[in-house]
């Protein structure tokens, strides 16, 4: 989104983060590749960092776990609520 120049044309931007250590698991994991192969993906992507501060909204998803699924929803929840609000104005 960011890397495009796509982010300027939206209203609102929701940015799901994780810690590096989970980010890199679930993409190796997901694309059986190397973990050197993944943090060189990543390098050629606005950091995470930039991401957060250029977002509206920020959901945290900390864990590797489906114990963390009542979190999420939590947040996304809280947020869906926060737009509709918007949306009302």
């Amino acid at each position: 989104l960011f890397e495009s120049g796509n982010d300027k044309s939206m209203d609102k931007i929701i940015c799901v983060t994780a810690p590096l250590r989970v980010r890199v698991e679930r993409v190796m994991g997901r694309d059986k590749v190397s973990e050197i192969e993944v943090l060189r993906r990543m390098s050629n992507q606005t950091s995470e960092e930039e991401r957060v501060i250029r977002s509206d909204y920020i959901i945290y998803n900390n864990s590797n776990e489906n114990e963390d699924l009542t979190n999420l929803r939590w947040q996304v929840n809280e947020i869906h609520t926060k737009l509709l609000n918007l949306a009302k104005k």
